[in-house]
């Protein structure tokens, strides 16, 4: 097979490193790997440094609208000669899906992480009616969310979901500190939807309520700065370290004793099965996919959305019990390696591919 993978984004996120790793995965099964994406974007230069095929694709804001571009775009997928291609964003589906399709792509499949609907436009609806053939959400709860939508998607276009997995063998249950101050922490875009500014309210709570505990929020985003002056503003700044970009997720996690999600929607979260690969319970709100992720009791809390205070509060009872963060550290651990190994649902995603 030849399987392109579209993604303009300059940035690196959770879709960006899925394409990276799932490209990697077919190659080593025989495919033809080729990207769309801008050469001189995180994901680009990180293709490009292993070998892969990439053509150079910078989106501009009305690429969609353009006659020529789309009329360019359509040629290069004519030569391409795909069998498939997987698109990561709405963005993205607007401006490359109806030209795959007349290119004669026989496979256009979109990949959803996100439970959230694209505006109500009709390039929107066009691109989602006849610039695609299948949708697979990461999460059910996010593929339900769609379901209900009938404007967007035909029944048909739908297909079951898959779910997002790791490399288990990089993450490795962390040994427990037996330091009296507990690290919390978080790997995250630094941009509204993630939350942040909520982990910090909540991190201030825990400072009135006197908790021993040190705050590591590891990402960059357009957020940073105003997040930094939030910190000093709560007076939590001297607990809060802001990291940047991180390479080694895996130490990072390693790092931490509670993992504190915030995201106010998420899919099936990456960075939520990485903690738990490494053995470190999760507090998140009860918002969008986290159901399918954390569940309530066993591996973590789900807190009511958005109340910063409840959350502060079920963080607490983790930070003053030791023995039961090591027991929800377990079964974050379990629920990883019998859910979420990236072996098994790549796999999926192949033999969907084949099909």
């Amino acid at each position: 097979m030849k399987i392109g993978f579209f993604n303009s984004y300059s940035i690196w996120g959770g879709g960006e490193k899925w394409h990276f790793e799932m490209a990697q995965y077919c190659q080593a099964k025989g495919d033809e790997t080729l990207f769309f994406t801008p050469e001189n974007g995180k994901l680009g230069q990180k293709v490009k440094s292993i070998g892969f095929s990439t053509i150079d694709t910078t989106l501009s804001k009305f690429y969609y609208l353009n006659p020529l571009a789309q009329i360019l775009l359509w040629r290069k997928f004519r030569r391409a000669k795909l069998d498939v291609l997987i698109i990561n964003s709405f963005v993205d589906l607007r401006a490359c899906g109806l030209a795959a399709k007349m290119a004669g792509v026989s496979k256009v499949i979109f990949r959803c992480g996100n439970p959230t609907l694209p505006k109500r436009k009709l390039s929107y609806v066009l691109a989602f009616r006849y610039g695609l053939d299948f949708f697979i959400a990461n999460s059910n709860q996010t593929k339900e969310y769609f379901e209900v939508y009938p404007s967007f998607l035909q029944r048909s276009q739908i297909a079951p979901c898959i779910t997002n997995g790791i490399n288990l063998n990089s993450f490795y249950q962390k040994k427990r500190s037996d330091s009296n101050t507990v690290v919390l922490g978080v790997a995250s875009r630094l941009s509204h939807e993630k939350g942040i500014d909520l982990l910090l309210e909540v991190g201030h709570h825990l400072m009135k309520k006197g908790c021993s505990f040190t705050l590591k929020i590891a990402g960059t985003g357009e957020l940073e700065q105003s997040l930094k002056g939030q910190a000093v503003d709560l007076k939590i700044d001297h607990l809060v370290e802001f990291l940047g970009h991180i390479e080694d997720v895996a130490a990072f996690n390693r790092s931490l004793d509670i993992y504190t999600f915030t995201s106010r929607f998420e899919g099936a979260s990456n960075s939520i099965i990485e903690s738990m690969a490494s053995g470190v319970p999760i507090v998140a709100f009860d918002a969008s996919g986290m159901k399918d992720l954390v569940s309530d009791g066993e591996n973590g809390y789900l807190v009511t959305a958005f109340d910063t205070r409840e959350f502060g509060e079920q963080v607490e009872k983790l930070i003053l019990n030791g023995e039961l963060t090591r027991k929800f550290g377990e079964s974050a651990r379990q629920t990883a390696e019998k859910l979420y190994n990236s072996e098994d649902n790549f796999a999926k995603w192949h033999n969907f591919f084949k099909e």
